[in-house]
Formats: C-alpha cells, sequence, structure tokens
C-alpha cells in the first residue's frame, strides 16, 4: 500500500512522536481507554468488511491488519495523548487510502453501460425537435439533405398525418434525423428516426446494433418489430439507411400493416 513504501511505520512514529512531543499532556484513562475501544471497534468493522469483500487482495488485507494493530498496541503501550493521536493518525491515513483504492478498483472494473438502436429510440422518441413543420414529404426530405447532409426516404404511414422533419440531439453532440407523424385515430405522436450503419458505429455504446438484426436488416426481406411496453417499435433497411419507428400507444403487429418503407 502507499502508506508501506511512501512512509514507513517506525518512521511515521517517530515523526509523530516529535511533532506533538511537548505540546500535550499525557491522555487521562478515560479519554485513553475510549480510545481503545474505539480502535478496537473499528479493526473489528474492517475485519468484516474484509471479509466480504472478494476484490481484497491477500497482501493488502494483511497489510491493513498489521497497521491497524500497531495503532492498537501503540495506544495500549504508551499512555500519552500523543501516542493516542499518533494510533488516531495512521486510522485516519489507513481509512482514506483504503477508501481511495476500493473507489479506483470500482471504477476501473465496472463495465461501460450500452443501449441498442431500439433502446436508444424508445427512451429517447419524446425527444425530438421540430424543425420544420411540413406535410409534404419531399419538403420533410429536402430538410434532411441540407441539414444533414443524408438523402433519406420520408416513411409513409397509414392513417397517420406528416407533421413536420426535425432532429434528436444526443449527448456525444450528435444529432439524427427525425420525422415526426400525428396519428389520425389517437392522436398521439409517432415518430420516425433515420440512423445510418455509419452513424451506429460512430454512437458505439449509445447504439448498439446487435449481430443477428444487423444480418436481418442486411437481408432486408421484412419490417423488425418489437414492443416496449405501451410502444410500438419498427425498423427497416433502405440502401445504408436504418429507418426506426416509434409510436406509443399501438402494437407493433398492427402498426406493421401501416408502414410502406
Amino acid at each position: 500500500m502507499l502508506v508501506d513504501v511512501a512512509l514507513p511505520d517506525d518512521v511515521l512514529r517517530e515523526q509523530l512522536r516529535d511533532l506533538l512531543l511537548g505540546r500535550f499532556h499525557p491522555a487521562p484513562p478515560s479519554l485513553q481507554s475510549h480510545v481503545v475501544d474505539t480502535l478496537e471497534r473499528a479493526q473489528e468493522e474492517r475485519e468484516e468488511e474484509r471479509a466480504s469483500t472478494e476484490s481484497t487482495s491477500e497482501a493488502g488485507v494483511g497489510a491493513i491488519r498489521s497497521l491497524m494493530n500497531r495503532a492498537v498496541d501503540t495506544v495500549r503501550g504508551d499512555g500519552s495523548r500523543r501516542s493516542v493521536i499518533g494510533g488516531l493518525a495512521v486510522l485516519l491515513v489507513l481509512g482514506a487510502g483504503t477508501a481511495g483504492a476500493f473507489y479506483l478498483f470500482s471504477s476501473a472494473s465496472a463495465p461501460s453501460a450500452s443501449n441498442s438502436i431500439v433502446d436508444l429510440s424508445a427512451d429517447r422518441a419524446d425527444r425530438v425537435e421540430l424543425s420544420l413543420e411540413t406535410d409534404t414529404p419531399s419538403r420533410a426530405s429536402a430538410y434532411a439533405r441540407h441539414s444533414f447532409d443524408r438523402r433519406v426516404a420520408v416513411p409513409e404511414i397509414d392513417a397517420a398525418s406528416l407533421q413536420g422533419a426535425g432532429r434528436l440531439s444526443l449527448r456525444s453532440g450528435t444529432d439524427v434525423p427525425a420525422f415526426l407523424y400525428t396519428d389520425d385515430e389517437t392522436g398521439s405522436q409517432i415518430v420516425a428516426l433515420a440512423f445510418n450503419y455509419a452513424l451506429v458505429d460512430r454512437l458505439g455504446n449509445q447504439a448498439t446494433l446487435a449481430p443477428n438484426r444487423r444480418t436481418k436488416l442486411t437481408a432486408n426481406e421484412t419490417l423488425l418489430s418489437e414492443q416496449r411496453g405501451d410502444r410500438a417499435i419498427l425498423l427497416w433497411r433502405q440502401r445504408d439507411d436504418i429507418l426506426v419507428v416509434v409510436a406509443p400507444g399501438l402494437r407493433a403487429d398492427a402498426l406493421r400493416t401501416r408502414i410502406r418503407p
């Protein structure tokens, strides 16, 4: 550990004694007894935590136990207040170092979370910003071409009216072209997001595409559908584009019959 390498125990005790020598009088027996009890309880709690933590190495456990035992022995062997404070200082340094080590270990070992393209679309569809109001597919397509340098065919959805085009802004600073519709029967908003393979690869863990789903999209034989709660989700491929439609309040099977890629 850092304490063992940077500051050996005997040097630490010597420095603490020199620093506190002459500044404090011997501690009263009641304080000494209280500190000893506190140190012993802390030692027991540390040992229980170490026993239940699989990530703690055997060498680290031995070093912690050794330092804590020395701190308690120091207080018991010398009743002066400087020894009490010295023991507490060792425990404080030890506790801070142990907490830092556990934090660094857990941060380094925690895997980064990932979302599929379906997860991202389902979770963020209601955050699409409308930039152009139009009921004309050609104008909506022109918006995508001018704003994203993308030629995207606007999907046709039966019994749904095109409201316009916009974008979905992601945390990475990337924007995804989007087309917004209103369901003629329910009045709910339907969103079509226009990804492509290059964009999906660039987004990485934000919008993954599972190998089996990628294979089905490559075959381009049918619309892929999923149901996420009350949201119907359909996706399909057009050339290098991947269109994802999110429709709240609808069933995926019913929505499939209304999509005309």
